[in-house]
């Protein structure tokens, strides 16, 4: 008999496919029952499931883990998947409340809230920037007087999303009240003191408490800056020594956070002076074409490790031969209409080892949401550092859309 099988969705079927196209939940093993939002339902095809139910899976987290519950009833779960990190903790807290296997809510809080991740990463000796509650604001006034930067983001964020960037008190104030004139609790919002130094994304494969699969790229222009609208890239890190040191955080990373299985994203700064310190982990794949990336450069499928390790099973990679110099490249989207954009066909080199233009003429824009909103995907490929540069470079220059 096949065990039910809940997928609690805000991002369409891609995400579930293995690499090769094929789902990663075995139709003859699994009963498929899919919750997703009414704009993303149309991806599903009746192949991949055999029950779809419309709920907005962005905005009523209450009510979906009421409504599942309703077809638990009927449909008894046997487990629980949920691959977008807004959904997590709902998926926690339905697996909890069913009794069925898999992350409970206290398992996943420590990578929803970001103070609660920065007090666990601290207390396991790993470097942090300094963190306030935003309601705890006037204690952060001797940093901006000495005019150094604060970060002031939401707790519970991702993707870069409502993130600000003060260095003044003036600043601050306003925005503090800017927040609590929109009736916003300031308990809400954390603020860290600014890191300057290079921004790195390791995303990690743990099995049995062992990370069995890593990898990082350094950013070339820090994620936070997205709403610029311009390209984002970045790269392979080939240099051993900065490796070994992220690879060393990354590992207390696992330890702090009690990792035992699953996929992780996690950023890092290297600081001019040396020093990593811990930016933020998540317990998913990385947004936007970073798995692709990972795919494409290194042969591993990330979405097929996530997959195994939130349905119970034993998490078994395969990898090709591994490119020492690539990257990835993507175009973020601003405000206006398309007259004119590139043809996938003017990207044909063999060193393009991934290409995708999501949009065409005739589509409307707007400023990116996140940083994994892009208009065109790219992952490229180099025998050496200055030649995939440059590479990068020249998609760059020859992309257009107008």
């Amino acid at each position: 008999m096949r065990k039910n099988l809940l997928i609690i969705d805000r991002s369409g079927m891609t995400h579930y496919l293995r690499k090769e196209g094929c789902s990663a939940f075995d139709r003859s093993l699994y009963r498929v029952v899919v919750i997703t939002n009414a704009t993303k339902a149309c991806s599903f095809n009746t192949q991949f499931y055999d029950d779809i139910y419309i709920w907005d899976t962005d905005n009523d987290e209450s009510g979906l883990i009421d409504f599942a519950m309703q077809l638990h009833q009927t449909t008894p779960f046997t487990r629980v998947i949920a691959f977008s990190e807004r959904l997590l903790l709902p998926a926690a807290q339905i697996r909890q409340l069913i009794g069925c296997k898999g992350d409970r809510y206290n398992d996943v809080i420590g990578f929803r809230d970001k103070h609660a991740m920065h007090r666990i990463a601290k207390e396991f000796s790993l470097k942090v920037p300094n963190q306030w509650l935003a309601s705890e604001y006037q204690n952060c006034l001797p940093v901006v007087e000495k005019h150094l930067k604060l970060i002031i983001k939401p707790r519970s964020g991702m993707g870069s999303r409502g993130i600000w960037i003060v260095d003044n008190k003036s600043m601050l104030h306003q925005l503090m009240a800017d927040i609590q004139s929109q009736g916003e609790d300031l308990d809400h919002y954390v603020i860290e003191t600014y890191i300057e130094g290079s921004v790195f994304h390791v995303d990690s494969v743990i099995a049995n408490g062992n990370v069995i699969f890593e990898v990082t790229f350094e950013y070339l222009t820090p994620p936070v800056q997205f709403t610029d609208s311009k390209p984002r890239a970045a790269m392979l890190v080939s240099d051993p020594q900065t490796a070994q040191a992220i690879y060393a955080a990354n590992q207390q990373v696992v330890v702090a956070f009690d990792i035992k299985n699953g996929v992780t994203h996690t950023e890092f700064f290297l600081t001019p002076s040396g020093d990593v310190i811990f930016g933020e982990v998540a317990k998913r794949v990385g947004g936007g074409v970073i798995s692709e990336a990972i795919y494409q450069l290194m042969g591993v499928d990330l979405n097929n490790a996530l997959a195994q390790s939130q349905l119970g099973n034993e998490i078994t990679l395969s990898h090709h031969n591994e490119l020492h110099y690539g990257g990835w490249l993507k175009f973020h989207p601003r405000p206006m209409t398309i007259n004119k954009i590139s043809d996938i066909s003017e990207f044909s080199e063999d060193w393009i080892k991934y290409a995708i233009i999501k949009k065409k003429v005739g589509d409307p824009l707007s400023a990116p949401y996140m940083t994994g909103d892009s208009i065109a995907d790219f992952v490229i490929a180099a025998p050496n550092e200055p030649l995939l540069r440059s590479r990068i470079n020249s998609v760059i220059n020859t992309f257009y859309c107008e």
